[in-house]
């Protein structure tokens, strides 16, 4: 084995973000390389979709897989909650707790916040500026926002 194999993959932070995204929708084995793209592009995840698809990642990429995805600025990343206003926060919990989707189907949650009278909630998760912070909210957790 040479000293490269088995050795985690070192992935831009941005592109990381859509490859959890994609991984923990469950909707694509990750060796689906065109599908895996296809998911990170429909999420928004452009960077992503363009560097799995560039033939000069495909190495890095399989690694990662096998052995793991640590983002070159991991140190750098953010792991704390995701501020977000109250109304909406009530909304993305009550849609978590009914248990009927998963959290990562944004199109989904954002109508059974509709059906649920959260209507705040579903304009939020329509905004597209805030579809980057809504998967780091489902991966890291949401934070009410304090009233400045």
């Amino acid at each position: 084995m040479s000293e490269s194999e088995g050795e985690q993959a070192k992935i831009p932070a941005q592109v990381l973000e859509g490859l959890e995204f994609v991984r923990a929708s469950g909707e694509a084995n990750m060796f689906d390389i065109p599908r895996v793209a296809q998911l990170a592009l429909r999420a928004g995840y452009t960077q992503t979709a363009d560097w799995i698809l560039f033939p000069e990642n495909r190495e890095a990429y399989v690694r990662g897989v096998l052995y793991g995805f640590p983002s070159e600025g991991e140190k750098q990343r953010r792991t704390e909650p995701v501020k977000i206003p109250e109304e909406v926060y009530r909304g993305l919990q009550y849609v978590r707790e009914s248990g009927e989707t998963n959290m990562f189907d944004i199109w989904r949650v954002a109508a059974l916040a509709l059906n649920f009278g959260y209507p705040e909630t579903t304009d939020w998760l329509r905004e597209e500026e805030n579809h980057a912070a809504y998967v780091r909210g489902v991966l890291h957790g949401f934070r009410v926002e304090e009233d400045a």
